[in-house]
């Protein structure tokens, strides 16, 4: 939540960082009220199995989502991983 709340506030004129985070906030609210009982109703009705499969669909949109409209290509410039022994990490080029 940290990271998506900087992503948020960074992406928005100064004026608008309060409503940003707001949503982002409120948005991850809204996943735990309504993701839970969502989800048992998913799993008692279809299996659990289907409840995964769902949430795999979720995480295959949401990353979509942020590849396609976080600006900046940042994943690919990431160059501040470094592993043990001086050696850089796999993300950095």
């Amino acid at each position: 939540m940290p990271a998506a709340s900087v992503t948020a506030a960074a992406l928005v004129p100064a004026e608008r960082r309060g409503r940003a985070i707001a949503t982002v906030t409120t948005g991850f609210a809204a996943a735990t009220a309504f993701g839970a009982p969502l989800g048992t109703a998913l799993g008692d009705a279809l299996g659990w199995r289907a409840t995964v499969w769902f949430l795999v669909a979720l995480t295959v949109l949401g990353a979509a989502g942020v590849l396609a409209l976080v600006p900046g290509r940042w994943w690919w410039r990431c160059c501040s991983c470094r592993w043990p022994g001086g050696r850089t990490g796999w993300r950095c080029r």
